[in-house]
């Protein structure tokens, strides 16, 4: 009996020592845990988060200095103010922001982040296709009175819009068919022209030819700053070969904002403007030349369906609006500049 409960011992020893092995080892691991939880919870030498970059947006350039801005899609807002040779302004600058909204006008203060560099304020989210943000900073006792124009992605998304605009540059000086200023626009090409006399702005999708094509489901916004200060939501005009509205005012603008919307998406872009680039708004800026003499008042005969003989006036003009207008989504989208 005893050789069998020897040997049976024998046996048993490795599987106890094994075992008391292992729970030393989930001991000290365990205990290795919490240390490293501690540390990991707790650290001393830890630095705060690096500050944000400075604001990259669309820069509207005065006599006395410039404004880069930074707007958000929540409505916060952060202002890099500069002198002309590009060195910050400091704390006696001060302005104020006015937001047009659907439920109205919201003014909101700027007041200077010393820590930061930089106004900040904020003002509504951003929910229309295009919201104009008009605001006033004082500079020395000197009024920078100006306007902005943002889509729901604040500016950041006028900088992406202007990056992809990068990849199908249009020909310097190259107008429209209808001899209005071409801007990309997203995925799309626009032409924007207005009628200098009646006041009638359209706003054409072009294809990869210049030609205008269906507008499809799209939506357009425009947001002009200059010697007035307006955005117009347009309408499909007859046809739906173009988008129409009118200007309360007819002078060429300071700056213009395209805005293009499909469903939820929307894109929007500054003319002409590029990263990195000052828009002079100031006296004596140079204007976006949409206004043309437009001969819109002639009547154009426009054979739609085999037989039939259709006189349209006014509304249509240049003879465009053949066709079905049965164009949807993106239709000829596609640059190929």
């Amino acid at each position: 009996m005893d050789l069998p409960r020897r040997h049976l011992l024998q046996r048993r020893l490795p599987a106890v020592l094994l075992t008391l092995v292992c729970a030393s080892a989930v001991a000290s691991t365990t205990g290795c845990s919490k240390k490293s939880s501690d540390a990991a919870t707790w650290d001393p030498g830890a630095l705060p988060p690096p500050p944000p970059p400075p604001p990259s947006g669309p820069t509207d350039g005065y006599p006395g200095g410039s404004v880069t801005w930074d707007v958000k899609p929540d409505g916060h807002v952060r202002a890099l103010v500069k002198t002309v040779d590009g060195k910050p302004l400091g704390p006696d600058v001060r302005g104020t922001m006015v937001w047009s909204g659907p439920s109205g006008e919201t003014k909101v203060p700027l007041a200077y982040d010393e820590q930061a560099g930089l106004l900040v304020g904020s003002g509504p989210a951003l929910v229309r296709d295009l919201t104009q943000i008009r605001y006033t900073i004082i500079v020395a006792g000197q009024p920078w009175a100006g306007a902005i124009d943002v889509p729901p992605g604040g500016t950041d998304a006028i900088v992406v819009a202007a990056t992809r605009a990068r990849e199908h540059p249009i020909p310097r000086g190259k107008l429209g068919p209808n001899g209005g200023v071409l801007q990309v626009v997203g995925d799309d090409t626009v032409e924007v022209v207005a009628d200098k006399n009646g006041g009638q702005v359209r706003v054409y999708v072009l294809d990869a030819s210049f030609k205008p094509v269906p507008i499809g489901t799209r939506r357009v916004m425009l947001g002009f700053v200059g010697a007035d200060d307006e955005t117009i939501a347009l309408v499909p005009g007859p046809g739906a070969m173009y988008f129409t509205g009118r200007l309360t005012t007819r002078v060429d603008p300071v700056k213009l904002t395209v805005a293009v919307a499909v469903d939820d998406e929307v894109d929007a872009a500054l003319y002409g403007w590029a990263p990195g680039e000052v828009v002079v708004v100031g006296a004596g800026a140079p204007t976006v030349h949409v206004l043309v003499a437009a001969n819109w008042d002639v009547a154009v005969v426009a054979p739609r369906v085999p037989g039939v003989i259709v006189i349209e006036g006014p509304e249509i003009g240049w003879g465009w609006g053949h066709g079905n207008g049965h164009g949807h989504g993106h239709e000829g989208r596609g640059h190929g500049h």
